[in-house]
Parts: structure tokens; C-alpha cells; sequence
């Protein structure tokens, strides 16, 4: 088991790093930030202890059990409690980010099972459509377009965890156009889809922070 916790503490302690200093981490509110290093060092803890699963091996069943045992933990302090979902989500949705997690909407899943469940929270079907609904009238106004299904599911999932940033968002975006006098302009800029992405991922901006829309998709995350 210390082999396993050495590797355990290999793998997470980098991504830590570099979740604190992306657009993810910085969407969440001060509280959630006070709480996330700690909530996500605890529930890889509990998966490799209880479950022997690292990383590249959790999955929602482990998920649900772990989270719950966590909240119970949790049960005496509000905010930690209140902290810890939307805390996980986030990181899960950063990892697929950055191509390090690939059943991020298996897991998330798992915890509205439980914020269902434990804290009472519950998201609906008609609300969820509202969602959906609210999500793509937004991308509509902002010009963004999606060259396939997964890209709206991202988009989506990406939207409902900034709803309390979109007028940043619709900022960002308004501040990244080009304008008149520079749209006949041929030089290439950070937003160019085929220079490397600004995140540091290594990938072209359109196959990165930029898979949303060809040229401007979600500029906020060039802050990262």
C-alpha cells in the first residue's frame, strides 16, 4: 500500500498543481477554493484505501460510496459539506480537460446521485432540460458553434458549472472579437485555431480551448 500511495501522490500532486492555476479552479467561489485541495486529496485517499483504485481506475459505484462516507464526515461543517461536490465535479471536468479522465460524466453523475440523495438537492428532468435549454440560447447569442454531439454535451456541462459567470463570460468573449479595422488583418493572434493553445496543454487552440467555436470560444480560459 506505500508503493501505491507513493505512485498515488505521483499522479495527483502535479494535476493538483495545475488545476490551481486553470480557469477551472478559478470559476469556483472562495470557499470552494478554501476546500478543494483537501476534498480531493481525501477522496483519492478513500478510493485507493478502501477501493485499491488509483486514478485511471475510478468509477462511479466507488464513487457514490466514497462521497457519501466523505459528507458524513463533512456533517458538522456546512461549508466543507457544501464544498465538496461542486469541488470534485470540477476537478473530474478539468482532468477530461486535459485528457487525463475519461468517464468524467460517469463520475459527476455519481455525485448528483448523491447530492440527490444525501443533501436533498435534486435536478429534475424538466429542470435539467430548462438547462439545456437556457445553455444553448446563451451559445446562440454568443455566436458559438459545435461540430458535434459531444461538443454540445461538453458545452453543456460547461455552461451549467459557470451559469453564476456568464456575463464574465459574455465579456471575455466580446473583448477576444476582432475588431472592424483588424478583421482584414492576416497575422496570426493567441486566438488563431491553429497556433498551441495559451493552457499549456500541448494541443492547437482549436483542438483545446477552442473546440467550441472555430476561432472564439471560451476566452476566459485563455487566463489560465
Amino acid at each position: 500500500m506505500f508503493e501505491k500511495k507513493k505512485q498515488l501522490n505521483q499522479i495527483l500532486n502535479p494535476w493538483l498543481h495545475s488545476f490551481q492555476k486553470s480557469s477551472y479552479y478559478q470559476e469556483l467561489d472562495p470557499l470552494e477554493k478554501k476546500f478543494s485541495l483537501t476534498v480531493v486529496k481525501s477522496y483519492a485517499d478513500f478510493m485507493l484505501v478502501d477501493f485499491d483504485r488509483l486514478p485511471n481506475r475510478w468509477t462511479k459505484k466507488e464513487t457514490v460510496t466514497t462521497l457519501k462516507k466523505m459528507l458524513k464526515n463533512y456533517a458538522d461543517n456546512d461549508d466543507h459539506l457544501y464544498a465538496a461536490i461542486p469541488c470534485l465535479g470540477t476537478f473530474f471536468l478539468f482532468l477530461e480537460s486535459q485528457g487525463n479522465l475519461k468517464n468524467s460524466d460517469a463520475l459527476i453523475n455519481g455525485l448528483m446521485d448523491v447530492e440527490e440523495k444525501v443533501l436533498g438537492i435534486n435536478y429534475d428532468d424538466e429542470h435539467l432540460i430548462a438547462l439545456e435549454e437556457e445553455a444553448l440560447a446563451f451559445a446562440k447569442e454568443m455566436g458559438l458553434t459545435f461540430a458535434n454531439v459531444e461538443e454540445v454535451h461538453d458545452y453543456i456541462a460547461f455552461f451549467i458549472a459557470n451559469m453564476d459567470h456568464l456575463d464574465e463570460i459574455r465579456a471575455d468573449i466580446e473583448s477576444m472579437r476582432p475588431s472592424k479595422s483588424k478583421q482584414t488583418k492576416k497575422k496570426k493572434t493567441k486566438s488563431d485555431p491553429n497556433l498551441l493553445c495559451p493552457c499549456g496543454s500541448g494541443k492547437n487552440f482549436k483542438e483545446c480551448c477552442g473546440r467550441f467555436d472555430n476561432v472564439i470560444a471560451f476566452p476566459n480560459r485563455l487566463n489560465q
